[in-house]
């Protein structure tokens, strides 16, 4: 030390700052590039979107291991379809090809190519699974088919983060599907991993594309940030002749049928924006609707519900029994449920046609929604929320708080994770901003962790909890009544006489954004992960659409 000391004092100034400039560059160590890669992977882990993107600039050992599946696997496990514990930020599903036209092919082969396994092997991928025995023991979600009309802007985003604008802290959720093939394939060169368990799901795993996670997490982080920002762009359809009442729409085939009060129902193709098909057979006006894979289900002010097959097109059944209008419909494997003017509901066996009579509205019951065969949720314009259990045909709770008619409700039900995972995020806990005190219920334990939501003429909406019956939230907006709602995990979305349709934040409550041009009440509402679709009194529907915006708002 000191003979480098006296070497420094004989040095002039210039050869002073030459060492100075050179030392830095001769002491500075590579850590990542010199543990090993596993060690590499749960460091990049810790990492937000934004902050891999810089790393993988830095030399191609970073390069490499900042693109990895590993990584950008667990950032997917982090956002996709629920939001991030760390950021607050979430990222849509996406669960179909928005791009798919061709819908009038076989569903049951469309279906499973639209779930086709979309997974990227890397060198040490089993380490993400963080103690999961096999790949089957994680959540199922179906990665989409790549977006053709976002693939080359999300390249552009992750490779060159400094050219955008970017957000930080996104992350996303684990996705795997099994494969449709019957047929392993078999993996060129396992790659190492450090579980036998996890080398074991490797090895059986079956790989229909390698299309890299990152492009994945890159396309929603595109929709999200449309969604966030307020670009869309908007499609008009026309065709009925008066206001629209319900409607649900089917991303994956890129369908929307339609319900009115000018007695019809009609079918309408989502890319293309035509009306494909016209159903007739009611003699009133059609308030409630609800399709699947081969059936659609129909119910009218003619008292009448009727069901229709999906392929030919044709009624293939009527039901009749109620003494005034249907007014709303929900149906499951085995049973339909309708509820009717007189505050009546009836619960029609599918294989009978034998129902069961549910009392205890007072006036028109306006929406239900049914959950595993067991229970049913009811609102009605008796400003009352009700939990029905069907085994007992009797109220078990009867949740009190809108000071008007209850039009529209939706129910996210728990979902039981494997491990034992709760369905909601953070520590469990929900904080109230409501003043309502909890009360003696009966509630079922099954349904605790669930969400409700509520949509009333008072201009509110509410948020329930499932597991003591409590109003959370109270959200105000509106400056006239509530007619219809819709949620997803992301975001809830609300259409009132105002003319307005509403996105507000599911868990926060906060409202996001205000969509405007309708001219007459909202009369229906319905929100996808790339889409909103909403329907008002004068019979005119609007598509926003969040994933096509061609930088328009």
């Amino acid at each position: 030390m000191r003979l480098l000391s006296s070497l420094l004092d004989l040095c002039n100034p210039r050869e002073l700052s030459l060492l100075a400039t050179d030392l830095p560059h001769r002491i500075r160590r590579d850590i990542i590039s010199q543990i090993p890669s596993e060690i590499a992977f749960k460091i990049f882990q810790y990492l937000d979107a934004k902050s891999l993107c810089h790393a993988a600039q830095a030399n191609r050992r970073w390069h490499k291991l900042a693109d990895d599946d590993v990584v950008w696997h667990r950032m997917c496990r982090q956002h996709i379809d629920k939001k991030c514990t760390t950021c607050g930020w979430g990222l849509p599903l996406v669960d179909s090809s928005p791009n798919q036209h061709n819908h009038n092919t076989d569903l049951s082969l469309d279906y499973i190519a639209s779930q086709a396994a979309i997974f990227s092997v890397g060198p040490c991928s089993a380490s993400s699974l963080n103690g999961a025995s096999s790949f089957r023991d994680l959540p199922p979600i179906s990665p989409a088919d790549s977006l053709s009309t976002t693939a080359s802007s999300s390249a552009s985003y992750l490779q060159n983060p400094r050219k955008h604008s970017a957000e930080e802290g996104e992350t996303i959720k684990d996705f795997t599907v099994d494969s449709p093939h019957p047929k392993r394939q078999k993996l060129s060169s396992p790659p190492p991993c450090s579980s036998p368990d996890a080398a074991t799901a490797l090895a059986v795993m079956p790989v229909a594309s390698r299309r890299p996670w990152k492009h994945i997490y890159a396309e929603r982080l595109l929709i999200a940030r449309n969604w966030r920002r307020g670009r869309y762009n908007v499609q008009t359809l026309k065709g009925h002749t008066d206001g629209v009442l319900c409607l649900q729409q089917d991303t994956r085939r890129a369908v929307l049928i339609t319900g009115s009060y000018d007695h019809t129902v009609r079918i309408w193709n989502l890319n293309t924006g035509a009306c494909e098909k016209v159903l007739t057979g009611h003699r009133g006006i059609v308030n409630a609707l609800q399709f699947d894979e081969t059936k659609l289900v129909t119910g009218s002010s003619d008292c009448t519900i009727k069901i229709w097959s999906l392929r030919t097109f044709a009624c293939v059944r009527t039901l009749e029994g109620h003494a005034s209008g249907v007014r709303c419909l929900n149906f499951d494997e085995r049973r339909i449920a309708t509820g009717s003017a007189e505050g009546h509901i009836y619960i029609w066996d599918f294989s009978t046609a034998k129902r069961n009579l549910l009392r205890g509205h007072g006036e028109a019951v306006n929406k239900i929604q049914m959950y595993g065969g067991q229970y049913l949720f009811s609102c009605s314009d008796d400003s009352d929320i009700r939990l029905w259990d069907l085994q007992s045909l009797t109220t078990l709770h009867t949740f009190k708080g809108h000071v008007a008619a209850v039009m529209s409700l939706q129910v996210q039900f728990p979902q039981r994770h494997h491990h034992g995972e709760s369905s909601h995020h953070g520590d469990g806990k929900e904080e109230a901003d409501v003043s309502t005190k909890a009360e003696p219920h009966n509630i079922p334990e099954s349904l605790a962790g669930g969400k409700l939501v509520t949509g009333s003429l008072d201009g509110t909406l509410r948020i329930w909890s499932l597991t003591d019956g409590t109003c959370r939230k109270a959200l105000f907006g509106h400056i006239d009544g509530v007619y219809c709602l819709s949620f997803n995990t992301l975001r809830l979305v609300s259409g009132a006489f105002d003319h307005t349709v509403r996105i507000w934040d599911v868990e926060s409550g906060e409202p996001q954004r205000v969509l405007q041009g309708h001219t007459n009440p909202v009369n229906a509402v319905e929100v996808s992960d790339t889409r909103i679709v909403s329907a008002d009194n004068d019979g005119v529907i609007r598509v926003w659409d969040f994933l096509n915006t061609d930088g328009q708002q």
